[in-house]
């Protein structure tokens, strides 16, 4: 059944985060089991999508340079840059219960855009998401 993208249900951060966490583990268990993953292609998503939201953040507007977050799969990934640098992001508490962002950091300053922008990862540095049981306004909706 094709999935609606977007789905209504995803209008708020909290939920947008949660639907692509679930797309991904959707998309890779039937990827991994055999299964038809057609809905890939319908939901529009790319190779690089999936990618990108396992990390914890995605693409919405590719010639903006800005990646909204999303709710990682993973406790840390690292990124190594070309320029020899590596961009870093950590998930501490990250789990299934606790799939919702509750604060964000990059170098250990609070960070409270609902994105970051290609400039800031590719400078290198910290990204640390702290994740939670219930979700938080931890963005500046401005």
């Amino acid at each position: 059944k094709p999935v609606d993208f977007p789905p209504r249900l995803c209008y708020t951060m909290h939920r947008k985060c949660i639907f692509f966490k679930e797309m991904i583990q959707l998309s890779y268990t039937k990827l991994l089991t055999g299964q038809d993953i057609s809905c890939v292609g319908q939901c529009s998503l790319t190779v690089a999508l999936p990618i990108l939201s396992a990390m914890g953040f995605y693409q919405v507007e590719p010639a903006g340079g800005r990646y909204y977050f999303g709710s990682p799969l993973f406790d840390k990934v690292t990124i190594h840059l070309e320029s020899g640098r590596d961009f870093v992001i950590e998930a501490p508490g990250n789990s299934a219960d606790n799939k919702y962002i509750q604060r964000i950091y990059l170098n250990n300053r609070p960070y409270t855009k609902p994105y970051i922008d290609y400039k800031d990862i590719m400078a290198g540095g910290v990204l640390r998401i702290e994740m939670g049981s219930e979700p938080a306004l931890w963005y500046n909706a401005d």
